[in-house]
């Protein structure tokens, strides 16, 4: 019985020396603006999904219940990435790659003129990578094609 209760004390300490940390993470996501990322985050993908649609040939008829779909499929993703459960995952994860003393610089970042400059500015970076990847892609398509022809002829050559 002794073993047990040290044992809950141990870990009870952990999750204590642990909680600073994660209260710093916490913060810092509540000062890179989080939830705004987050929501730019799931817009550029229906964005994205929009358009790779666009380029297949779907009956106009079906068009607005695709949209449909796709869009609840986004707000469910959003509610997911937006619950106290995830954003408690995330802060663990900050707090576990990051020092004490690391948060509290990168926090002083982000508090500084520059850190809102980039904070504010962020999503307009993902939103240009995301559309510079999207290009890269397309370019690819043809040779995507040829790799997925010639892969499932290989797999048919097995049977």
């Amino acid at each position: 019985m002794k073993s047990i209760l040290f044992l809950v004390a141990f870990i009870s300490m952990g999750v204590s020396a642990q909680q600073p940390k994660v209260d710093l993470a916490m913060e810092l996501m509540a000062i890179m603006d989080f939830d705004s990322q987050t929501d730019v985050i799931v817009q550029n993908l229906s964005a994205m999904q929009i358009r790779q649609l666009e380029q297949f040939d779907i009956p106009e008829k079906a068009k607005p219940l695709i949209r449909e779909y796709m869009e609840e499929i986004n707000n469910l993703l959003f509610s997911t990435f937006q619950s106290k459960e995830v954003k408690r995952q995330y802060a663990d994860l900050y707090a576990s790659v990051f020092s004490e003393e690391e948060l509290k610089s990168i926090l002083a970042f982000y508090k500084s003129d520059h850190g809102k400059a980039f904070s504010k500015n962020f999503p307009e970076i993902v939103a240009g990578i995301t559309k510079i990847s999207e290009g890269q892609v397309q370019s690819v398509l043809p040779q995507l094609a040829a790799i997925d022809q010639e892969f499932k002829e290989k797999l048919e050559g097995l049977e």
